[in-house]
């Protein structure tokens, strides 16, 4: 049976800052949605393992320039290769920044703005 996804996940690789118990790792993204990411990671990490992460908005961006976004999540499931984490806590300016990253490689522009308002209505956010 396939893996039933509730986001659009778009190819995204950017090197990620992953801090966990108080310790820094790095990890290479591999794909994103307005719900997690999925990151080459090489330090094993447990479920529900709560992490905060750095994401680079640009292929090129610095930190100190402000091209990118901190996110807190959690680990959902690890494999060999690295961890699938939801995201948990993600400011709203941060959260607008992935939906227009996703919406530019996205085709179908209408479902990403779909899944940003279901998302918002599921999160029962105040207006």
């Amino acid at each position: 049976m396939g893996e039933t996804r509730r986001f659009t996940r778009i190819p995204f690789q950017r090197e990620v800052l992953i801090s966990a118990k108080g310790q820094w790792y790095r990890g290479v993204s591999e794909n994103l949605s307005l719900y997690g990411i999925y990151v080459k990671a090489s330090p094993k990490f447990e479920p529900d393992t709560v992490v905060e992460l750095t994401i680079p908005l640009s292929p090129d961006a610095a930190k100190d320039n402000d091209e990118y976004i901190d996110v807190c999540g959690v680990i959902v499931r690890q494999d060999d290769a690295g961890i699938g984490c939801e995201f948990q806590k993600v400011e709203v300016d941060a959260f607008l920044h992935l939906k227009n990253i996703i919406s530019s490689h996205c085709d179908n522009k209408n479902r990403v703005m779909d899944e940003f308002y279901n998302y918002l209505a599921r999160k029962e956010l105040p207006l």
